[in-house]
C-alpha cells in the first residue's frame, strides 16, 4: 500500500520530472525531498523514476493535491490514482 511507511521509492512530479523519494504515513501519501528551488503546483501528475531500480519509469501514481513548503526541500501530497482496499476479514475454505 503506498501509505504504508516501508513503501518507499523514486518518483518524478510535473513535466518538469522534479524527483523526489514517495513514502507513506499511513493516512496520506507524500512525495519528499524536492529541491527548494523547484515549483511544484497541485494537480501535477506523479509518476515513477526507475532511478531506484525498484519500479520502471513511467507508472502512474497519482496526481499533486498539496504543496507544503519546509525549511530544506518542499514535499507534495499526493491523491494516488489506485486505493487498495484492504478487507477487515477473510474466510479460508479447506
Amino acid at each position: 500500500m503506498l501509505s504504508d511507511p516501508k513503501s518507499i521509492f523514486a518518483v518524478y512530479v510535473g513535466e518538469s520530472k522534479m524527483q523526489g523519494i514517495i513514502q507513506g504515513n499511513r493516512k496520506e501519501v507524500l512525495v519528499r525531498y524536492i529541491s527548494q528551488w523547484l515549483q511544484p503546483q497541485v494537480g501535477d501528475e506523479v509518476v515513477t523514476s526507475g532511478l531506484d531500480g525498484i519500479f520502471f519509469e513511467g507508472i502512474k501514481v497519482g496526481v499533486v493535491s498539496k504543496v507544503i513548503e519546509e525549511e530544506s526541500s518542499k514535499t507534495v501530497v499526493i491523491t494516488p490514482y489506485v486505493t487498495p482496499h484492504v478487507p477487515s476479514y477473510m474466510h479460508v475454505i479447506k
